[in-house]
Protein backbone atom coordinates (compact mmCIF):
# COMPACT_ATOMS: atom_id res chain seq x y z
CA UNK A 1 0.00 0.00 0.00
CA UNK A 2 1.29 3.33 -1.06
CA UNK A 3 1.35 5.53 1.59
CA UNK A 4 0.77 9.55 1.24
CA UNK A 5 2.77 12.59 2.66
CA UNK A 6 1.84 15.98 3.43
CA UNK A 7 4.13 18.94 3.29
CA UNK A 8 2.90 22.09 4.76
CA UNK A 9 4.87 24.91 4.28
CA UNK A 10 5.24 28.96 3.12
CA UNK A 11 8.36 29.98 2.43
CA UNK A 12 10.22 29.70 -0.96
CA UNK A 13 13.17 27.42 -0.12
CA UNK A 14 11.33 24.85 1.39
CA UNK A 15 9.13 24.24 -1.44
CA UNK A 16 12.60 24.33 -3.88
CA UNK A 17 13.43 21.49 -1.31
CA UNK A 18 10.55 19.50 -1.96
CA UNK A 19 10.45 20.33 -5.46
CA UNK A 20 14.02 18.83 -5.35
CA UNK A 21 14.08 15.84 -3.00
CA UNK A 22 10.40 14.30 -2.57
CA UNK A 23 9.81 14.30 -6.37
CA UNK A 24 11.82 10.97 -6.42
CA UNK A 25 11.05 9.64 -3.09
CA UNK A 26 8.30 6.97 -2.08
CA UNK A 27 4.60 8.16 -1.64
CA UNK A 28 2.25 10.20 -3.30
CA UNK A 29 2.98 13.88 -1.83
CA UNK A 30 0.77 17.24 -1.54
CA UNK A 31 2.34 20.42 -0.68
CA UNK A 32 -0.10 22.53 0.97
CA UNK A 33 0.81 26.38 0.78
CA UNK A 34 -2.06 28.35 1.60
CA UNK A 35 -3.50 28.01 5.66
CA UNK A 36 -6.77 27.76 3.90
CA UNK A 37 -6.22 24.33 2.13
CA UNK A 38 -5.32 22.96 5.70
CA UNK A 39 -8.97 22.09 6.52
CA UNK A 40 -10.10 18.51 8.01
CA UNK A 41 -12.27 17.83 5.28
CA UNK A 42 -9.47 18.29 3.29
CA UNK A 43 -7.20 15.71 4.90
CA UNK A 44 -9.54 13.49 5.19
CA UNK A 45 -9.89 13.12 1.95
CA UNK A 46 -6.36 12.62 1.37
CA UNK A 47 -5.96 10.47 3.97
CA UNK A 48 -1.54 11.06 5.38
CA UNK A 49 0.11 9.02 7.32
CA UNK A 50 2.83 12.16 8.47
CA UNK A 51 1.76 15.46 7.97
CA UNK A 52 5.13 17.89 7.97
CA UNK A 53 5.24 21.62 8.82
CA UNK A 54 8.81 23.02 7.95
CA UNK A 55 7.99 26.38 8.15
CA UNK A 56 3.71 27.46 9.06
CA UNK A 57 3.12 30.77 10.58
CA UNK A 58 -0.46 29.82 11.51
CA UNK A 59 -1.77 27.74 14.50
CA UNK A 60 -2.83 24.42 13.46
CA UNK A 61 -6.62 23.45 14.85
CA UNK A 62 -6.62 21.13 17.99
CA UNK A 63 -8.93 18.62 15.87
CA UNK A 64 -6.38 18.28 13.36
CA UNK A 65 -3.39 17.32 15.63
CA UNK A 66 -5.61 14.98 17.12
CA UNK A 67 -6.38 13.18 13.46
CA UNK A 68 -2.96 12.93 12.11
CA UNK A 69 0.18 13.05 12.65
CA UNK A 70 1.50 16.47 12.56
CA UNK A 71 5.14 16.73 12.86
CA UNK A 72 7.01 20.60 12.93
CA UNK A 73 10.80 21.29 12.13
CA UNK A 74 11.85 23.65 15.51
CA UNK A 75 15.74 25.45 15.02
CA UNK A 76 16.19 24.35 18.65
CA UNK A 77 17.76 21.51 20.91
CA UNK A 78 14.11 21.74 22.54
CA UNK A 79 13.25 22.07 25.49
CA UNK A 80 15.52 24.53 25.25
CA UNK A 81 13.96 27.48 23.29
CA UNK A 82 10.63 26.66 23.07
CA UNK A 83 8.40 29.50 21.54
CA UNK A 84 8.72 32.00 18.87
CA UNK A 85 11.89 33.52 16.41
CA UNK A 86 14.59 30.55 17.41
CA UNK A 87 16.79 31.84 15.25
CA UNK A 88 17.15 35.48 16.40
CA UNK A 89 16.98 34.19 19.98
CA UNK A 90 19.88 31.50 19.26
CA UNK A 91 22.17 34.32 17.59
CA UNK A 92 21.36 37.34 20.05
CA UNK A 93 22.57 34.87 22.68
CA UNK A 94 25.78 33.99 21.05
CA UNK A 95 25.13 30.47 20.04
CA UNK A 96 26.88 29.39 16.62
CA UNK A 97 25.86 26.31 16.29
CA UNK A 98 22.16 24.78 17.13
CA UNK A 99 20.19 21.17 16.67
CA UNK A 100 16.75 21.04 14.19
CA UNK A 101 14.50 19.21 16.01
CA UNK A 102 11.56 16.97 14.65
CA UNK A 103 8.80 17.07 16.92
CA UNK A 104 5.47 16.16 17.17
CA UNK A 105 2.84 18.82 17.20
CA UNK A 106 0.52 19.31 20.45
CA UNK A 107 -1.71 21.60 21.93
CA UNK A 108 0.94 23.12 23.57
CA UNK A 109 3.48 24.64 21.72
CA UNK A 110 6.95 23.04 20.84
CA UNK A 111 6.14 20.23 23.57
CA UNK A 112 5.41 17.34 21.68
CA UNK A 113 7.67 13.89 21.58
CA UNK A 114 10.99 14.30 19.88
CA UNK A 115 11.73 12.18 15.98
CA UNK A 116 15.01 13.13 15.35
CA UNK A 117 16.94 16.10 15.94
CA UNK A 118 20.70 16.87 13.58
CA UNK A 119 23.23 19.57 14.17
CA UNK A 120 22.85 23.04 12.57
CA UNK A 121 25.53 25.37 11.57
CA UNK A 122 23.86 29.14 12.38
CA UNK A 123 26.99 30.60 10.35
CA UNK A 124 25.77 33.10 7.85
CA UNK A 125 23.16 35.07 7.00
CA UNK A 126 19.44 34.05 8.41
CA UNK A 127 18.66 33.56 4.25
CA UNK A 128 21.88 31.24 3.68
CA UNK A 129 20.98 29.61 7.66
CA UNK A 130 16.92 28.92 6.48
CA UNK A 131 18.06 27.81 3.15
CA UNK A 132 21.00 25.00 4.91
CA UNK A 133 17.88 24.33 7.38
CA UNK A 134 15.48 23.28 4.57
CA UNK A 135 17.81 21.17 2.70
CA UNK A 136 18.23 19.48 7.02
CA UNK A 137 14.20 19.51 7.19
CA UNK A 138 14.14 17.61 3.86
CA UNK A 139 16.29 14.63 4.15
CA UNK A 140 15.31 14.41 8.08
CA UNK A 141 11.47 14.09 6.58
CA UNK A 142 13.52 11.50 3.97
CA UNK A 143 14.65 9.38 7.55
CA UNK A 144 11.36 9.55 8.89
CA UNK A 145 9.64 7.77 5.93
CA UNK A 146 11.93 5.24 5.90
CA UNK A 147 13.05 4.37 9.43
CA UNK A 148 9.71 5.53 11.18
CA UNK A 149 11.21 5.87 14.42
CA UNK A 150 8.75 6.03 17.58
CA UNK A 151 9.22 9.87 19.21
CA UNK A 152 10.46 10.27 22.28
CA UNK A 153 9.46 12.63 25.59
CA UNK A 154 11.56 15.52 26.08
CA UNK A 155 13.94 15.64 28.70
CA UNK A 156 15.76 19.10 30.21
CA UNK A 157 15.19 22.31 31.76
CA UNK A 158 12.42 23.80 29.65
CA UNK A 159 13.45 27.34 27.98
CA UNK A 160 10.86 29.46 26.48
CA UNK A 161 11.71 32.20 23.69
CA UNK A 162 9.46 34.99 22.91
CA UNK A 163 8.83 36.02 19.52
CA UNK A 164 10.58 39.26 18.26
CA UNK A 165 8.78 42.04 17.20
CA UNK A 166 9.86 44.40 14.24
CA UNK A 167 10.72 46.93 16.35
CA UNK A 168 13.44 45.06 17.70
CA UNK A 169 15.49 45.49 14.72
CA UNK A 170 16.42 48.88 15.21
CA UNK A 171 20.26 49.51 15.68
CA UNK A 172 20.21 51.15 19.22
CA UNK A 173 23.83 52.61 18.52
CA UNK A 174 25.28 51.51 21.62
CA UNK A 175 26.11 47.60 20.38
CA UNK A 176 29.58 46.38 19.91
CA UNK A 177 30.59 45.78 16.23
CA UNK A 178 29.85 41.56 16.56
CA UNK A 179 26.29 42.25 17.92
CA UNK A 180 25.68 44.89 15.21
CA UNK A 181 26.70 42.24 12.58
CA UNK A 182 24.46 39.55 14.47
CA UNK A 183 21.29 41.67 14.30
CA UNK A 184 22.38 42.42 10.88
CA UNK A 185 22.63 38.83 9.73
CA UNK A 186 19.61 37.31 11.39
CA UNK A 187 17.14 39.90 10.41
CA UNK A 188 18.33 38.71 6.69
CA UNK A 189 15.95 37.02 5.16
CA UNK A 190 13.08 37.08 2.31
CA UNK A 191 9.84 38.80 3.97
CA UNK A 192 11.58 39.32 7.56
CA UNK A 193 12.26 43.35 9.14
CA UNK A 194 15.51 43.98 8.20
CA UNK A 195 17.86 45.79 10.40
CA UNK A 196 17.69 49.57 10.23
CA UNK A 197 18.64 53.24 11.69
CA UNK A 198 17.02 55.90 11.98
CA UNK A 199 18.62 59.29 11.09
CA UNK A 200 16.66 62.32 10.83
CA UNK A 201 14.35 62.04 7.96
CA UNK A 202 15.83 58.39 6.92
CA UNK A 203 15.24 55.01 7.82
CA UNK A 204 18.90 53.41 6.61
CA UNK A 205 18.31 49.52 6.25
CA UNK A 206 21.03 46.92 6.32
CA UNK A 207 21.58 43.55 4.70
CA UNK A 208 24.72 41.09 3.20
CA UNK A 209 26.66 42.20 6.34
CA UNK A 210 30.22 40.94 6.10
CA UNK A 211 32.17 40.68 9.15
CA UNK A 212 36.29 40.34 8.23
CA UNK A 213 39.85 41.20 9.97
CA UNK A 214 41.29 44.34 8.75
CA UNK A 215 44.64 43.98 6.69
CA UNK A 216 46.74 43.77 9.53
CA UNK A 217 44.43 41.74 11.73
CA UNK A 218 44.37 44.21 14.11
CA UNK A 219 40.65 44.86 13.90
CA UNK A 220 37.55 43.72 12.76
CA UNK A 221 35.74 45.70 9.50
CA UNK A 222 31.92 45.39 9.20
CA UNK A 223 30.39 45.84 5.40
CA UNK A 224 26.84 45.95 4.60
CA UNK A 225 24.84 47.14 1.78
CA UNK A 226 22.96 49.77 2.80
CA UNK A 227 19.44 50.83 1.56
CA UNK A 228 18.46 54.47 2.29
CA UNK A 229 14.92 55.47 2.54
CA UNK A 230 12.97 59.25 3.41
CA UNK A 231 10.11 58.74 5.59
CA UNK A 232 6.99 60.88 5.10
CA UNK A 233 7.46 64.68 6.34
CA UNK A 234 6.04 65.39 2.71
CA UNK A 235 3.47 64.02 0.76
CA UNK A 236 4.33 65.60 -2.32
CA UNK A 237 7.50 64.07 -2.24
CA UNK A 238 7.91 60.38 -3.94
CA UNK A 239 9.10 58.25 -1.12
CA UNK A 240 9.70 54.61 -0.28
CA UNK A 241 7.64 52.67 2.64
CA UNK A 242 7.27 49.39 4.19
CA UNK A 243 6.42 46.82 0.85
CA UNK A 244 4.56 44.65 3.97
CA UNK A 245 3.42 44.73 7.39
CA UNK A 246 3.48 42.29 9.86
CA UNK A 247 0.18 41.49 12.14
CA UNK A 248 0.87 38.40 14.38
CA UNK A 249 3.40 36.66 12.32
CA UNK A 250 1.46 37.28 9.29
CA UNK A 251 2.96 39.70 6.02
CA UNK A 252 0.62 41.80 4.40
CA UNK A 253 1.07 43.44 1.18
CA UNK A 254 1.45 43.25 -2.07
CA UNK A 255 3.57 40.63 -2.31
CA UNK A 256 1.29 38.04 0.17
CA UNK A 257 -1.83 36.92 -0.13
CA UNK A 258 -4.51 38.79 0.82
CA UNK A 259 -5.19 39.63 4.69
CA UNK A 260 -9.35 39.27 5.20
CA UNK A 261 -10.37 40.39 8.65
CA UNK A 262 -14.26 40.07 9.83
CA UNK A 263 -15.87 42.96 11.58
CA UNK A 264 -17.86 41.29 13.94
CA UNK A 265 -18.78 45.47 14.87
CA UNK A 266 -22.02 45.20 17.39
CA UNK A 267 -23.23 42.10 15.81
CA UNK A 268 -23.02 40.34 19.13
CA UNK A 269 -26.70 42.01 20.30
CA UNK A 270 -24.94 42.83 22.95
CA UNK A 271 -24.44 38.97 24.10
CA UNK A 272 -20.66 38.30 25.16
CA UNK A 273 -21.60 34.34 24.47
CA UNK A 274 -22.85 35.34 20.76
CA UNK A 275 -19.54 37.37 20.70
CA UNK A 276 -17.48 34.28 22.13
CA UNK A 277 -19.44 32.01 19.43
CA UNK A 278 -18.57 34.98 16.05
CA UNK A 279 -14.74 34.62 17.44
CA UNK A 280 -14.52 30.77 17.13
CA UNK A 281 -16.87 30.66 14.12
CA UNK A 282 -14.83 33.24 12.58
CA UNK A 283 -11.66 31.47 12.78
CA UNK A 284 -13.61 28.34 10.96
CA UNK A 285 -14.39 30.20 8.20
CA UNK A 286 -10.65 30.53 7.55
CA UNK A 287 -10.11 34.77 8.19
CA UNK A 288 -6.89 35.95 9.06
CA UNK A 289 -8.59 37.91 12.24
CA UNK A 290 -11.47 39.21 13.62
CA UNK A 291 -11.80 42.77 14.53
CA UNK A 292 -14.18 44.50 17.24
CA UNK A 293 -14.78 48.15 18.37
CA UNK A 294 -14.30 49.66 21.83
CA UNK A 295 -16.12 52.40 22.99
CA UNK A 296 -18.62 53.21 25.54
CA UNK A 297 -21.55 55.29 24.91
CA UNK A 298 -20.15 58.29 26.96
CA UNK A 299 -16.55 57.92 24.78
CA UNK A 300 -18.68 58.75 21.67
CA UNK A 301 -21.16 61.60 22.75
CA UNK A 302 -23.40 62.95 25.20
CA UNK A 303 -27.03 61.89 26.19
CA UNK A 304 -28.79 64.86 25.10
CA UNK A 305 -32.43 64.98 23.35
CA UNK A 306 -31.39 67.92 20.98
CA UNK A 307 -31.77 67.46 17.53
CA UNK A 308 -28.24 67.12 16.84
CA UNK A 309 -28.00 63.77 18.29
CA UNK A 310 -30.79 62.63 16.97
CA UNK A 311 -30.77 59.93 13.71
CA UNK A 312 -32.78 60.78 10.82
CA UNK A 313 -32.98 58.67 7.82
CA UNK A 314 -30.65 55.26 7.14
CA UNK A 315 -30.02 52.13 8.78
CA UNK A 316 -30.89 53.76 12.21
CA UNK A 317 -33.50 55.80 11.85
CA UNK A 318 -34.82 56.94 15.13
CA UNK A 319 -32.20 56.58 16.96
CA UNK A 320 -30.53 59.05 19.37
CA UNK A 321 -26.80 58.55 19.34
CA UNK A 322 -26.27 58.24 23.02
CA UNK A 323 -28.54 55.04 22.49
CA UNK A 324 -26.94 53.49 19.89
CA UNK A 325 -24.21 52.91 20.94
CA UNK A 326 -24.95 52.05 24.11
CA UNK A 327 -27.25 49.00 22.35
CA UNK A 328 -24.37 48.54 20.13
CA UNK A 329 -20.56 48.68 22.64
CA UNK A 330 -18.57 45.87 23.17
CA UNK A 331 -18.36 47.05 27.04
CA UNK A 332 -15.06 46.83 28.24
CA UNK A 333 -15.18 44.20 30.75
CA UNK A 334 -15.35 41.89 27.72
CA UNK A 335 -12.64 42.46 26.05
CA UNK A 336 -10.22 40.35 28.17
CA UNK A 337 -12.37 37.09 27.71
CA UNK A 338 -12.98 38.06 23.85
CA UNK A 339 -8.77 38.19 23.33
CA UNK A 340 -8.47 34.56 25.69
CA UNK A 341 -10.82 33.15 23.25
CA UNK A 342 -9.31 34.08 19.86
CA UNK A 343 -5.73 32.72 21.27
CA UNK A 344 -7.91 29.91 22.24
CA UNK A 345 -8.96 29.23 18.77
CA UNK A 346 -5.95 30.82 16.88
CA UNK A 347 -7.12 33.70 15.17
CA UNK A 348 -5.46 37.32 15.80
CA UNK A 349 -8.39 39.54 17.77
CA UNK A 350 -7.74 43.52 17.57
CA UNK A 351 -9.80 46.47 18.12
CA UNK A 352 -10.82 50.19 16.97
CA UNK A 353 -10.54 52.86 19.46
CA UNK A 354 -12.51 55.27 19.58
CA UNK A 355 -10.97 57.71 22.20
CA UNK A 356 -7.40 57.29 24.49
CA UNK A 357 -9.35 55.24 27.24
CA UNK A 358 -9.60 52.67 24.78
CA UNK A 359 -6.23 52.30 23.61
CA UNK A 360 -5.06 52.27 27.39
CA UNK A 361 -7.45 49.01 27.65
CA UNK A 362 -6.20 47.51 24.62
CA UNK A 363 -2.21 48.45 25.44
CA UNK A 364 -3.00 46.64 28.34
CA UNK A 365 -4.40 43.64 26.91
CA UNK A 366 -1.23 43.48 24.38
CA UNK A 367 -3.40 44.10 21.22
CA UNK A 368 -1.08 43.12 18.09
CA UNK A 369 -2.30 46.29 16.03
CA UNK A 370 -5.41 48.86 15.29
CA UNK A 371 -7.88 49.92 13.64
CA UNK A 372 -8.81 53.77 12.79
CA UNK A 373 -12.69 54.31 11.92
CA UNK A 374 -13.57 56.59 9.19
CA UNK A 375 -15.12 58.69 11.39
CA UNK A 376 -11.98 59.48 12.86
CA UNK A 377 -9.83 59.94 10.68
CA UNK A 378 -10.32 63.73 11.11
CA UNK A 379 -9.18 63.33 15.03
CA UNK A 380 -5.48 63.81 15.00
CA UNK A 381 -4.67 63.87 18.46
CA UNK A 382 -5.94 59.79 18.59
CA UNK A 383 -4.48 58.77 16.00
CA UNK A 384 -1.24 59.92 17.20
CA UNK A 385 -1.77 58.03 20.57
CA UNK A 386 -2.14 55.05 18.40
CA UNK A 387 0.81 55.50 16.44
CA UNK A 388 2.88 55.92 19.54
CA UNK A 389 2.21 52.66 20.64
CA UNK A 390 4.46 51.66 17.53
CA UNK A 391 1.98 48.85 16.34
CA UNK A 392 0.63 48.59 12.52
CA UNK A 393 -1.93 50.86 11.98
CA UNK A 394 -5.29 50.51 9.32
CA UNK A 395 -7.04 53.93 8.48
CA UNK A 396 -10.05 53.64 6.76
CA UNK A 397 -10.82 56.57 4.59
CA UNK A 398 -14.93 56.78 3.65
CA UNK A 399 -16.15 60.43 3.30
CA UNK A 400 -12.12 61.88 3.84
CA UNK A 401 -11.03 63.92 1.59
CA UNK A 402 -7.20 64.21 0.14
CA UNK A 403 -6.36 66.85 2.46
CA UNK A 404 -7.80 64.94 5.58
CA UNK A 405 -6.38 61.58 4.24
CA UNK A 406 -2.74 63.30 3.72
CA UNK A 407 -3.23 65.17 7.48
CA UNK A 408 -3.90 61.55 9.18
CA UNK A 409 -0.96 59.12 7.29
CA UNK A 410 1.40 62.25 8.69
CA UNK A 411 0.25 62.46 11.95
CA UNK A 412 0.50 58.71 12.33
CA UNK A 413 4.07 58.52 10.41
CA UNK A 414 5.40 61.49 12.29
CA UNK A 415 4.52 59.92 15.89
CA UNK A 416 5.98 56.77 15.27
CA UNK A 417 3.99 54.71 13.01
CA UNK A 418 5.99 52.56 10.95
CA UNK A 419 3.43 49.91 9.42
CA UNK A 420 0.53 51.44 7.84
CA UNK A 421 -2.29 50.65 5.86
CA UNK A 422 -4.70 52.84 4.57
CA UNK A 423 -8.27 51.52 3.33
CA UNK A 424 -10.75 52.74 0.38
CA UNK A 425 -13.86 53.13 2.10
CA UNK A 426 -17.16 54.41 1.10
CA UNK A 427 -19.39 54.87 3.81
CA UNK A 428 -22.86 53.93 3.37
CA UNK A 429 -24.66 51.24 5.14
CA UNK A 430 -25.33 49.32 2.80
CA UNK A 431 -22.90 51.01 -0.11
CA UNK A 432 -23.59 50.97 -3.33
CA UNK A 433 -21.51 48.45 -5.21
CA UNK A 434 -21.83 51.03 -8.82
CA UNK A 435 -20.56 53.74 -6.64
CA UNK A 436 -17.92 51.37 -4.96
CA UNK A 437 -15.17 53.47 -7.27
CA UNK A 438 -12.69 50.43 -6.18
CA UNK A 439 -10.26 52.39 -8.72
CA UNK A 440 -9.16 54.31 -6.06
CA UNK A 441 -7.44 51.86 -4.16
CA UNK A 442 -4.46 51.16 -6.66
CA UNK A 443 -4.61 55.53 -6.53
CA UNK A 444 -4.23 55.47 -2.70
CA UNK A 445 -1.43 52.75 -2.97
CA UNK A 446 0.32 55.30 -5.12
CA UNK A 447 -0.21 58.64 -4.76
CA UNK A 448 0.60 57.73 -1.05
CA UNK A 449 3.10 55.87 -1.32
CA UNK A 450 1.16 52.96 1.32
CA UNK A 451 0.23 49.45 1.20
CA UNK A 452 -3.78 49.65 0.31
CA UNK A 453 -6.77 48.02 0.86
CA UNK A 454 -10.80 48.06 1.27
CA UNK A 455 -13.17 48.53 3.90
CA UNK A 456 -16.32 47.18 2.18
CA UNK A 457 -19.53 47.77 3.27
CA UNK A 458 -21.62 46.41 -0.01
CA UNK A 459 -23.80 43.83 -0.36
CA UNK A 460 -22.50 40.75 -1.35
CA UNK A 461 -18.62 39.51 -2.23
CA UNK A 462 -18.49 41.09 -5.68
CA UNK A 463 -16.48 44.14 -4.54
CA UNK A 464 -14.16 42.30 -2.63
CA UNK A 465 -13.00 39.94 -4.79
CA UNK A 466 -12.92 42.38 -7.64
CA UNK A 467 -10.79 45.02 -5.10
CA UNK A 468 -7.80 42.07 -5.26
CA UNK A 469 -7.14 42.59 -9.20
CA UNK A 470 -6.86 46.29 -8.30
CA UNK A 471 -4.20 46.19 -5.50
CA UNK A 472 -5.79 45.50 -2.37
CA UNK A 473 -3.79 43.63 -0.26
CA UNK A 474 -6.55 43.71 3.35
CA UNK A 475 -9.52 43.06 3.18
CA UNK A 476 -12.40 44.49 5.89
CA UNK A 477 -15.91 42.75 5.70
CA UNK A 478 -18.50 42.95 8.33
CA UNK A 479 -19.29 39.30 9.79
CA UNK A 480 -22.39 37.75 11.31
CA UNK A 481 -23.50 34.42 12.54
CA UNK A 482 -27.22 34.93 11.39
CA UNK A 483 -28.68 38.10 9.76
CA UNK A 484 -31.94 37.41 11.25
CA UNK A 485 -30.37 38.18 14.46
CA UNK A 486 -31.15 42.20 13.42
CA UNK A 487 -27.80 42.99 14.76
CA UNK A 488 -26.81 46.99 13.92
CA UNK A 489 -24.87 46.21 11.30
CA UNK A 490 -26.26 42.74 10.17
CA UNK A 491 -27.82 44.14 6.84
CA UNK A 492 -24.87 44.34 5.34
CA UNK A 493 -22.65 41.58 7.21
CA UNK A 494 -21.78 38.19 5.66
CA UNK A 495 -23.17 35.22 7.30
CA UNK A 496 -20.62 32.05 7.99
CA UNK A 497 -21.02 30.18 4.55
CA UNK A 498 -20.63 33.47 2.52
CA UNK A 499 -17.21 34.52 4.65
CA UNK A 500 -16.21 31.07 3.43
CA UNK A 501 -16.73 31.85 0.14
CA UNK A 502 -15.49 35.38 0.33
CA UNK A 503 -11.74 34.15 1.46
CA UNK A 504 -11.67 31.00 -0.84
CA UNK A 505 -12.22 33.78 -3.56
CA UNK A 506 -9.97 36.43 -2.56
CA UNK A 507 -6.88 34.27 -2.11
CA UNK A 508 -7.90 32.40 -5.82
CA UNK A 509 -8.18 36.18 -7.38
CA UNK A 510 -5.00 36.82 -5.42
CA UNK A 511 -3.12 33.85 -7.13
CA UNK A 512 -4.69 34.38 -10.73
CA UNK A 513 -3.31 37.64 -10.87
CA UNK A 514 0.38 35.94 -11.10
CA UNK A 515 2.74 38.45 -12.80
CA UNK A 516 3.19 39.30 -16.47
CA UNK A 517 5.40 36.52 -18.76
CA UNK A 518 5.58 34.35 -21.80
CA UNK A 519 7.80 31.48 -20.28
CA UNK A 520 5.96 28.08 -21.00
CA UNK A 521 3.79 27.24 -17.30
CA UNK A 522 4.56 24.49 -15.63
CA UNK A 523 1.30 23.19 -16.23
CA UNK A 524 0.87 23.40 -19.73
CA UNK A 525 3.56 20.98 -20.23
CA UNK A 526 1.21 17.65 -20.31
CA UNK A 527 -0.57 19.90 -23.01
CA UNK A 528 2.14 20.02 -25.38
CA UNK A 529 1.97 16.89 -27.00
CA UNK A 530 -1.90 17.75 -28.20
CA UNK A 531 -0.21 20.78 -30.28
CA UNK A 532 0.25 20.40 -33.86
CA UNK A 533 3.57 19.03 -35.35
CA UNK A 534 4.56 16.95 -38.86
CA UNK A 535 4.00 13.66 -39.21
CA UNK A 536 4.43 11.02 -41.74
CA UNK A 537 0.81 10.32 -43.18
CA UNK A 538 2.11 7.65 -45.83
CA UNK A 539 4.56 5.01 -46.29
CA UNK A 540 7.52 5.88 -47.38
CA UNK A 541 10.78 4.23 -48.35
CA UNK A 542 14.80 4.82 -48.48
CA UNK A 543 16.16 7.94 -50.43
CA UNK A 544 12.45 8.61 -51.51
CA UNK A 545 12.01 12.14 -52.19
CA UNK A 546 9.36 13.77 -49.47
CA UNK A 547 6.08 15.41 -51.12
CA UNK A 548 2.70 16.77 -50.16
CA UNK A 549 1.27 13.30 -49.62
CA UNK A 550 4.04 12.11 -47.17
CA UNK A 551 3.40 14.83 -44.24
CA UNK A 552 1.08 16.68 -42.79
CA UNK A 553 0.57 19.20 -40.14
CA UNK A 554 -1.98 17.36 -37.38
CA UNK A 555 -1.63 16.28 -33.76
CA UNK A 556 -0.06 15.64 -31.68
CA UNK A 557 3.14 17.59 -30.58
CA UNK A 558 5.91 14.72 -31.18
CA UNK A 559 7.29 16.00 -34.64
CA UNK A 560 9.43 19.27 -35.92
CA UNK A 561 7.20 22.32 -35.49
CA UNK A 562 5.13 23.40 -38.03
CA UNK A 563 6.73 26.05 -39.59
CA UNK A 564 9.56 23.37 -40.71
CA UNK A 565 7.11 22.31 -43.58
CA UNK A 566 8.36 24.03 -46.88
CA UNK A 567 11.56 23.11 -46.16
CA UNK A 568 11.05 19.71 -45.75
CA UNK A 569 9.44 19.12 -49.20
CA UNK A 570 11.98 17.81 -51.87
CA UNK A 571 13.88 16.37 -49.34
CA UNK A 572 14.76 12.59 -49.54
CA UNK A 573 14.58 9.96 -46.34
CA UNK A 574 17.56 7.85 -45.02
CA UNK A 575 15.42 4.75 -44.05
CA UNK A 576 12.30 3.36 -45.02
CA UNK A 577 9.22 5.25 -42.43
CA UNK A 578 5.86 4.09 -41.86
CA UNK A 579 2.69 5.90 -41.42
CA UNK A 580 2.07 7.59 -38.07
CA UNK A 581 5.97 8.66 -37.65
CA UNK A 582 6.64 12.19 -36.03
CA UNK A 583 9.44 13.69 -38.98
CA UNK A 584 12.56 14.29 -37.48
CA UNK A 585 15.99 15.62 -38.70
CA UNK A 586 16.98 11.96 -37.83
CA UNK A 587 15.26 10.96 -41.09
CA UNK A 588 16.42 13.45 -43.62
CA UNK A 589 19.35 13.03 -46.07
CA UNK A 590 22.41 15.84 -45.62
CA UNK A 591 20.19 17.74 -43.76
CA UNK A 592 21.65 19.25 -40.65
CA UNK A 593 20.05 18.45 -37.46
CA UNK A 594 17.75 21.90 -35.99
CA UNK A 595 16.04 22.40 -33.32
CA UNK A 596 12.07 21.84 -34.02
Amino acid sequence: MTNNYIVATIKDWNIKEFDRVLSDSPGNWTLINDHNQLTLDNLRLLKPKYIFFPHWSWLVPEEILNEFTCICFHMTDVPYGRGGSPLQNLISRGHQTTKLTALKMTKQLDAGDVYLKAPLSLEGSAQEIFERCAKLTFDMIKSIITIEPMPIAQTGNITTFTRRKPEQSKIQGSETLTELYDLIRMMDADSYPKAFLAYGDFTLTFEQAKLTPSPKKEALILNANVIITKRMTNLSEKIMTHKFITINGTNIGPDFPPYIIAELSANHNGKIEQALKSIEVAAQCGVDAIKIQSYTPDTMTINCDEDDFQIKGGLWHGYKLYDLYQWAQTPFEWHKQLFDKAKEVGITLFSTPFDESAVELLESLDAPAYKLASFEITDLPLIKRIAQTGKPLIISTGMANMEEIEEAITTAKENGCTELVVLHCISAYPAPVEQANLATIADISQRFDVISGLSDHSLGTVASVTSIALGASLIEKHFTLDRNDKGPDAEFSLEPEEFKRLVKETKEAYQAIGSAGYERKLVEHASMKFRRSLYFVNDIKHDQIITEEHIRRIRPGYGLAPKHYQALLGKRVNKDIKRGTAVSWDYIVNEEKNDG
